[in-house]
């Protein structure tokens, strides 16, 4: 099969649920910050919190990411690890009807894995994680052949948990001479994951590279985006620094492309990042230049800051989709 985007990702279903910075603090949580929750199980905060409203939609960064890549018409799987289970029949069920190919492998053990997204009336988002059957996925339930037709293999940070598979996965892409992009998707990851994350790095393992502010000074010690884009860009043939509301600023052959967001009054950040990649591989797999990369990546995280959760509903996506194709560098 030929794949424009092949995905590894980890399985989890994205639960919503709104609270106010005291409850934050109360359950002693770092407020835009991502943890293990095992110690505090999903359903205990949620009876904390004393809300009776949780959305549920099938999530995960890269996951995220390759809907967007999948809504706007690329052809694109995805490589995950799911329970045998309610909630892995509703994951899979959910990239199916996303025209994305499930490459999944199932756990008979382990349930699926989820993440809880608190989000505060700021629009924050902290994110308690439990990955379960995500972090039984090993090299094995990796094929090679999945790679031999493929334009671009995407992975996001989280994949750092689960070397094994990391590491095949990677090797079946370089062995089929296909790029590879990763979003790091969060601090934490590279605070556990340093040397190994500075392996791959240094041996331009990736061809695509982002990250937000926060992980860029995690990996270079520079606090100014520019200059941490800059340092990515020597392993790297893209650089790109995710900034929020400030915009974003890629670094390509040398040169430094910055792109400003329009004053937006968010609803939900989670998955704003994974939206913005989203969008910016759409672009990238069209031929675009990479100010149009990027065009892509803010146009599509600014409507997904405007929903709940980290997918953009089937109307938003077609309404994305129809503006995208009007504008006049649409390619293909």
């Amino acid at each position: 099969m030929k794949y424009d985007l092949l995905s590894l990702g980890s399985g989890v279903v994205d639960k919503i649920l709104c609270v106010d910075d005291e409850f934050i603090k109360k359950m002693k949580l770092q407020k835009g910050g991502t943890r293990n929750c095992l110690n505090k199980p999903h359903d205990y905060l949620i009876e904390a919190s004393k809300s009776k409203k949780v959305m549920s939609i099938s999530g995960g960064s890269a996951a995220n990411a390759t809907k967007v890549v999948a809504g706007l018409g690329k052809k694109c799987a995805y490589i995950c690890k799911i329970g045998n289970d309610k909630w892995g029949d509703f994951y899979k069920k959910n990239c199916t009807e996303r025209n994305i190919e499930t490459l999944f492998s199932v756990s008979e053990d382990l349930p699926t894995g989820s993440i809880l997204s608190l989000v505060t009336p700021d629009a924050e988002r902290t994110m308690c994680s439990d990955l379960r059957a995500c972090q039984a996925i090993t090299g094995a339930d990796i094929k090679k052949e999945h790679f031999s037709h493929c334009k671009l293999f995407h992975l996001d940070g989280y994949n750092f948990y689960y070397e094994d598979a990391l590491k095949t996965a990677i090797e079946s892409a370089i062995e089929y001479n296909c790029p590879i992009s990763i979003d790091c998707c969060g601090h934490e990851i590279i605070r556990s994951h340093f040397d190994i994350i500075m392996q791959y790095l240094e041996g331009r393992y990736f061809h695509l590279f982002f990250a937000n502010e926060r992980e860029a000074f995690e990996l270079t010690g520079r606090s100014d985006p520019t200059e941490a884009c800059q340092l990515l860009s020597k392993f790297c043939s893209y650089a790109t620094v995710m900034m929020g509301e400030k915009g974003s600023v890629t670094a390509h052959k040398g040169k430094l492309y910055y792109e400003h967001t329009n004053p937006i009054k968010p609803l939900d950040t989670t998955g704003a990042g994974d939206m913005y990649v989203g969008g910016f591989l759409y672009a990238y797999l069209s031929g675009l230049s990479v100010e149009e990369c990027m065009f892509y990546g803010k146009t599509t995280a600014a409507e997904g800051i405007q929903v709940f959760g980290g997918e953009l509903p089937t109307q938003n996506l077609q309404r994305l989709k129809k503006y995208l194709a009007s504008l006049e560098y649409a390619k293909n």
